[in-house]
């Protein structure tokens, strides 16, 4: 199984409900990034939400999660709002 199936599976796991959107990967050459959105992030300001979402990484899969660059993540509602700005 690739890094991104893993990580997503990972994810969702842990952060129930998430929904994941990835970038273009084509493996060794390019580090995995994405958006993730989650109920799981209301009420935390950003640097929690990375740190939640990174120390699971790290601790899942140790250097493995060096092959991950960026992860925004994002509630349900501030990704509909951006969204939405994209359709202005």
């Amino acid at each position: 199984m690739q890094i991104r199936e893993r990580v997503e599976q990972f994810l969702c796991s842990k952060f129930p409900g998430t929904e994941i959107f990835f970038g273009p990967h084509n493996g060794a050459e390019q580090r995995l990034s994405g958006v993730l959105v989650s109920d799981a992030f209301d009420g935390l300001d950003v640097s929690e939400r990375q740190k939640r979402v990174w120390d699971a990484l790290r601790e899942k899969f140790g250097p493995e999660a060096g092959e991950i660059s960026t992860l925004v993540t994002m509630t349900p509602e501030e990704y509909s709002s951006l969204r939405m700005d994209e359709t202005k």
